[in-house]
């Protein structure tokens, strides 16, 4: 057998790979996908992150304005196309699905098998967005920002919303953010 990669470097490089160019796609395009692990894939080179894809783009979420601005409204899209939606909701939607759903999964699952606490992995995720954000600005620096600063993030309510026959538009209640409470400030 061989030896299994650094969990903070790997964790780092599957980050550039999957959480920044989705940030970036939100940021300039106004895209969000629906990126919860049973739709992400990625592909390993020796044992290391080498490609992330999106698939089962039925959820994927369009910013309605951009879209417009881009032209896409009337020639790609129809202006009653269900992939259209305000910012905000693009926003949240990329932070329930692939912040909270995604990595909340996947770095408890790394932390549970090194025998290490979440923390440290959240910490990468603070140090990777904080250097991000040096060289971010505009849009992207914003989504950056409320990332390393937000007190919650939007968590599903599905056990509520099923109770109030509201399974298919379920609620959300907030959690704490654990990129924010890392405590890492370089």
């Amino acid at each position: 057998g061989g030896t299994l990669p650094d969990g903070p470097q790997w964790l780092e490089r599957y980050l550039s790979l999957s959480l920044l160019p989705l940030l970036r796609l939100a940021a300039e395009r106004g895209i969000g996908y629906e990126a919860h692990l049973q739709n992400s894939l990625l592909t390993l080179k020796h044992g290391w992150p080498d490609r992330f894809y999106v698939r089962d783009l039925e959820g994927v979420s369009v910013d309605r304005r951009k879209a417009a601005e881009a032209g896409w409204i009337g020639s790609l899209v129809d202006e009653s196309s269900p992939v259209l939606y305000e910012e905000a909701v693009v926003w949240h939607r990329t932070k329930y699905y692939f912040i909270v759903n995604h990595l909340g999964s996947l770095i408890h699952a790394i932390a549970a098998y090194a025998g290490e606490d979440e923390r440290r992995y959240w910490g990468v995720v603070s140090r990777l967005l904080r250097r991000e954000r040096r060289q971010s600005s505009g849009k992207l620096g914003e989504l950056i920002d409320e990332l390393l600063d937000g007190n919650t993030l939007p968590a599903k309510a599905n056990l509520k919303s099923c109770m109030a026959g509201r399974g298919e538009t379920p609620g959300f209640a907030p959690i704490p953010n654990p990129i924010k409470e890392t405590g890492i400030h370089d």
